[in-house]
This record gives C-alpha cells, sequence and structure tokens, in this order.
C-alpha cells in the first residue's frame, strides 16, 4: 500500500466536509460528475487562506484531464462518437474534439467501417516456442 502526504490544503479542506475526489472512472453523465464535483468546490471557497498551487492541485485546469478517464471507461467495447456524445451528455462536436485529442496522444484507437472508437492498448506478441 502506498502511503501518500496530505497537503495542509487538502487537509483543511477535508476538515470542513470536502470529499475526494473519485480515483477510479465513473460511469455518470458529464452533468452528474460536474455537480458532485461542485460539492467539494464549495468548501474551497469556504476555507481562507488556501496557497493558490494547493487549489490548482485538486481542480484540474482542463475539463478534458477530467473527461477522458470517462470516455476510456466506455471505449473498453468500440463505440461511435454519436453515442458517447448521447452517454455524457454533450454536443457531438465536443465528443468529437475530444476523441481526436485522445487519439493524437494515443489514447484512442479510430476504427472504420463503421467509424468507431475504442482504448488504445498495446499489441502484444505471444511466443509459438
Amino acid at each position: 500500500m502506498v502511503d501518500y502526504a496530505v497537503s495542509e490544503g487538502n487537509q483543511q479542506l477535508h476538515n470542513h466536509g470536502a470529499k475526494p475526489f473519485p480515483a477510479e472512472p465513473w460511469n455518470d453523465s458529464l452533468r452528474e460528475l460536474l455537480v458532485k464535483t461542485a460539492s467539494w468546490v464549495e468548501p474551497v471557497q469556504t476555507v481562507e487562506k488556501i496557497p493558490q498551487e494547493t487549489v490548482l492541485d485538486i481542480c484540474p485546469q482542463d475539463i478534458y484531464q477530467v473527461v477522458l478517464p470517462i470516455i476510456l471507461n466506455h471505449l473498453q467495447q468500440p463505440k461511435d462518437a454519436k453515442y458517447l456524445a448521447e452517454c455524457l451528455d454533450v454536443r457531438p462536436s465536443q465528443m468529437q474534439d475530444w476523441l481526436n485529442r485522445a487519439v493524437n496522444e494515443g489514447r484512442v484507437r479510430k476504427i472504420n467501417r463503421p467509424v468507431a472508437y475504442v482504448v488504445n492498448q498495446p499489441t502484444t506478441q505471444l511466443s509459438l516456442l
């Protein structure tokens, strides 16, 4: 078991009732995720003199970083952009932007005929010996 040190700012948030952000992917829609996230952001506003670095540690700078684990969770089996957009209740063009970014980063692979996306897992070769 790895024991991580908790920063003073995060400890203050916890003391004021904040709950840890889930480490594992979740299956909620983006709207539900943001509602849950908002519940732990409120204590940030009530705790005085939290260093800005601490707030930046707990608040992602880019929503894509929050959404990517959800997308990857859905892409254990091939899915198209329209299906993913409906699941996360976002505009299809927004989902396409996120999928393009994930493809460019090598996190997701695009499949043709029919067009779909799937988690890009490294291929392994089995020895015949």
